[in-house]
């Protein structure tokens, strides 16, 4: 009897905790390092991007959000429709008024962001799988190179991440939960993913649908609550019916037409300023109709533009969006405004971070297909919203930054089928082998480098850090840096125009600098307005004035807005004056100031023609 005893009361004893990874990652702890890891990386990658002298330069989208965030923060400027998604401009706005115009504490908030994304990954990694596989997705997330990255910038890819990613993971939680405040709260965070990105309103379609009636019901209130604000302002500021901004039409025009390549934002027709680009596609559109026009009405033409050359060009479109597709799972980090493929020789841990879509495309692809799920219903939804992700986005065009939304999800699912293939290492089962030669065949072909997935933007870093440089007045040290850039990148055109412009300025190398521009406007025609107007300049310099006048009807025969011109007509006054041609400078002046009364150009303008009506006047006693 005492044997038994003994025997019962060893068998109630507590067992002991497994060490080891699966004991680490089965509890909160793991949470934790997935978020100090997230953290460490990207307080690293901040301080390191700081020192860059681009760093309180943004250019492009973050100049744009920047320049709205300070308009509304310090005028209270808001725009009567919005012309982009709002939310990211807005909380930009609202830190921007703690913190004033300090680069390294604007940026502070949004990695913070990124650290709460690698464990909201963690999270749905758990709830779905199980704790390894939880644990290794939320690292893989918070070492993603592109996500550092991105929610280190002044753009809005780490706050869209971060809510579409909470949103789904609410809607799963909405599903189980029978408490209607969850669905409530899933469909604000829904609503407010919408606000931050559009293309979230797809996947916001088929949550409602998967949630069933009776908690689509309270989601669908949570949307209108968050979507409402946004839509009624520019109702009753703007007098029109705009759900979140305008940008809709032009994007998919700049998506689909005859320059088109699928990852690049590309039409001859409109400026690669945001801003600029906003203004010329109104004027254009107001043109075209002969009457000022509503934004909603400049997105439908710009709309039905894309629409109409999709239907007269079938093949090309086709094509279009096959490109599209390959660019959505290619391994490589496709650049767009910023140079990605060369980050690495100016940040040192972006270079050493070890994950990037070359791992999670392919994996992450593979485990998509071939996950199972404790929870196959909510694996449903995941995978719905890769798909509605994708779908929203292949109308318009792919790039690494807008393909970070469903990174997270990717990471679950590579997190998947690495766990899967260590696992079975012991066993060399049939499944093994399976999953392996499926992940080396997805390996070799998402990271196929065709179509220029691997191009430099026209605007390369190295030219990006040379413009820098050169508005902060460091003249030295832009010329090393536009000279890197036209060495590594042959068809870099803005390099080679800003090189010869700088050599033109400083009195230098004018032979030079006149073939420099030259060669830029050969590699890139389209912008010939804005080369040529740097020809003028540096042939002014070189003394060679009917040179200068060429270049300046070479330009105005191609400038496509007031603004250019204005500067061409500058340089060929001077040009005429400097020829003897007083009467005829005048003559161009007043032109300029007829068309575009106001702005620098109309400025420099007035002030030259005091300056020639000073020199052409007679003497007084003189007959």
């Amino acid at each position: 009897m005492k044997r038994k005893s003994g025997s019962a009361t060893q068998s109630r004893a507590p067992q002991r905790r497994v060490a080891g990874p699966a004991g680490w990652s089965s509890r909160w702890p793991a949470a934790a390092l997935v978020g100090v890891v997230a953290f460490a990386a990207r307080c690293i990658h901040l301080l390191e991007s700081s020192r860059l002298p681009i760093f309180d330069r943004p250019t492009v989208d973050a100049a744009l959000y920047v320049e709205t965030a300070k308009r509304i923060a310090e005028d209270g400027a808001i725009p009567q429709v919005f012309f982009k998604p709002p939310l990211f401009p807005g909380a930009l706005a609202a830190w921007w008024k703690v913190v004033g115009e300090d680069y390294l504490w604007l940026r502070a908030p949004f990695l913070f962001l990124g650290v709460a994304t690698a464990i909201l990954t963690w999270l749905l990694a758990r709830r779905l799988f199980d704790a390894r596989v939880a644990l290794v997705a939320g690292l893989l997330y918070a070492l993603h190179r592109s996500a550092v990255y991105f929610e280190g910038e002044l753009v809005e890819m780490g706050l869209v991440t971060f809510l579409h990613t909470a949103a789904l993971l609410l809607a799963l939680y909405a599903a189980t939960i029978p408490a209607r405040r969850w669905s409530f709260l899933s469909g604000v965070v829904l609503g407010l993913g919408c606000v931050a990105r559009p293309t979230l309103l797809l996947f916001s379609v088929v949550a409602l649908v998967w949630l069933g009636r009776r908690r689509a019901v309270p989601a669908l209130a949570g949307m209108i609550l968050a979507l409402a604000p946004v839509t009624l302002h520019n109702a009753w500021h703007g007098r029109d019916l705009v759900l979140v901004s305008s940008n809709l039409g032009l994007n998919f025009y700049i998506g689909n037409n005859a320059w088109a390549n699928g990852r690049m934002a590309s039409t001859p027709e409109l400026p690669a300023e945001p801003a600029r680009a906003r203004r010329r596609a109104q004027t254009l559109a107001e043109a075209a109709a002969g009457r000022p026009l509503l934004p909603s009405e400049v997105s439908r033409y710009w709309l039905g533009r894309g629409l109409a050359y999709a239907s007269t060009h079938p093949g090309r479109t086709l094509e279009l969006a096959a490109r599209k597709m390959f660019y959505a799972w290619n391994g490589a980090a496709i650049s767009d405004n910023e140079d990605l493929n060369s980050l690495g020789r100016y940040l040192r841990l972006y270079q050493l971070l070890p994950v990037g879509m070359w791992l999670l495309a392919p994996l992450g692809l593979l485990g998509l297909l071939a996950a199972r799920s404790r929870r196959p219903r909510e694996l449903q939804l995941v995978r719905l919203y890769v798909a509605a992700q994708l779908l929203a986005l292949i109308p318009f065009f792919v790039v690494e930054r807008f393909r970070l939304p469903w990174a997270p999800v990717l990471a679950l699912f590579t997190a998947w089928t690495l766990v899967q293939i260590v696992t079975r290492l012991r066993t060399s089962s049939r499944r093994l082998w399976m999953l392996a030669g499926a992940a080396a065949l997805l390996l070799a072909a998402c990271n196929v480098a065709a179509f220029g997935v691997r191009d430099s933007p026209a605007f390369d870093l190295d030219y990006k850090i040379g413009y820098a440089y050169q508005q902060k007045g460091r003249h030295e040290e832009a010329l090393r840096a536009y000279r890197e850039s036209v060495r590594r990148n042959p068809n870099g055109a803005p390099a080679r125009n800003a090189l010869g412009y700088l050599l033109a300025q400083r009195g230098e190398a004018l032979d030079e600098a006149a073939r420099l521009v030259e060669e830029a406007l050969q590699i890139d025609p389209a912008r010939t307005a804005n080369y040529a107007e740097s020809l003028a300049f540096v042939e002014l310099r070189r003394g060679d004035l009917d040179a200068a006048l060429a270049a300046c009807a070479r330009g105005l025969a191609a400038a496509p807005d007031a603004r250019t011109r204005s500067l061409l007509q500058l340089r060929r006054a001077e040009a005429l004056a400097r020829a003897g041609r007083a009467e005829e400078a005048k003559e161009e002046l007043q032109a300029l100031l007829q068309a575009s009364p106001q702005g620098e150009a109309a400025a420099e303008a007035r002030e030259r023609l005091r300056q020639l009506e000073r020199k052409t006047q007679t003497p007084a006693g003189d007959p």
